[in-house]
C-alpha cells in the first residue's frame, strides 16, 4: 500500500527465510493506495501468486488475508468475502471503487498482505479497517483494493512511477430541468452536464460555466451555489489530474 511506504526513508521487504531485503519504490499512488517496490533477489529464491479476478467473487466467497498484525509476521486468517462493490477513502480521501469487505481478521499491520480466494489467488490487497467506536482493533469488517484495479495501477507505476487521474471535479446530477431553464443555457439541454456541487480546489470552479436564468459566469463558485449550474460543452472538456 501507499500508506505503508509513504514517507519512508528505507524499505526492507522480509521473505520466508527471515531474510530482509533492501527494496526500492519503483511508484506509487495516494489515489488507490497502491505501490510497486522493486527488489533484487533470485528468481528462484521467490514464488509468484497467481492473480485473480476480482470481478468473478462472489459474497460468501471463502477467502484467508495474509499480513504482519501487531509484528506477528506471516499471519494468517480466515473469513468470506462479506460484500462487494464498497467504496472506500484512499490516503488522499479519493474514492476507491469496488473495494472487498471482508470479516477476515485485518489489524495493523496486515496493510499490503495479499486477500486470497480459494483457489490460492489474490484477489486483493488489504487496506483498512472499520472499527466504529471501539477503538483500533479488528471488529469483523476489513476492506481490500480489488486486484483488477491494482493490475490497471501497476503497469502505469512501473513505467512511468506515477498514476494520472483526469477528473472533472464535480458531481453530476440527472439533467432534470425546466424548459425555461433549457433554453437559458442556450443549447436545450441536450449537451453538458447539470453540476450537483464542485469538489473543493477542482479547476471546475474556475472553468467557464453557464447558470440557468443567468448569465455564463467565469469566476470562483462556491460548492452551494453550484448546485444550479448547467456546464456548457466547452468547460465539460477542462478536466485536471492528481
Amino acid at each position: 500500500n501507499e500508506h505503508v511506504v509513504a514517507g519512508a526513508q528505507k524499505v526492507q521487504v522480509s521473505f520466508s527465510g527471515q531474510d530482509a531485503i533492501p527494496a526500492k519504490v519503483v511508484g506509487k499512488d495516494a489515489s488507490t493506495d497502491i505501490a510497486v517496490l522493486k527488489v533484487d533477489a533470485r528468481t528462484r529464491a521467490l514464488t509468484p501468486l497467481e492473480l485473480g479476478d476480482s470481478d468473478a467473487i462472489e459474497v460468501g466467497d471463502p477467502v484467508v488475508a495474509i499480513g504482519n498484525p501487531f509484528g506477528y509476521d506471516r499471519t494468517l486468517t480466515s473469513g468470506i468475502v462479506s460484500a462487494t462493490g464498497r467504496e472506500i477513502s484512499s490516503p488522499n480521501s479519493s474514492p476507491i471503487e469496488n473495494a472487498i469487505q471482508t470479516d477476515a481478521a485485518i489489524n495493523h499491520g496486515n496493510s499490503g498482505g495479499p486477500l486470497i480466494d480459494q483457489q490460492g489467488r489474490v484477489i486483493g490487497v488489504t487496506s483498512q479497517i472499520a472499527t466504529g467506536s471501539t477503538g483500533q482493533g479488528n471488529v469483523g469488517i476489513g476492506f481490500a483494493i480489488p486486484i483488477n484495479l491494482v493490475r490497471s495501477v501497476a503497469p502505469q507505476l512501473i513505467k512511468t512511477g506515477v498514476v494520472q487521474h483526469p477528473f472533472l471535479g464535480v458531481v453530476v446530477a440527472p439533467p432534470e430541468l425546466g424548459l425555461g431553464q433549457r433554453r437559458a443555457c442556450g443549447h436545450g439541454g441536450r449537451h453538458g452536464l447539470r453540476a450537483a456541487r464542485s469538489q473543493a480546489r477542482a479547476r471546475s470552479t474556475k472553468a467557464c460555466m453557464k447558470r440557468a436564468n443567468t448569465s455564463p459566469s467565469c469566476g470562483r463558485e462556491s460548492s452551494a451555489r453550484a448546485a444550479a449550474w448547467t456546464a456548457s460543452p466547452t468547460s465539460s472538456r477542462r478536466f485536471s489530474s492528481r
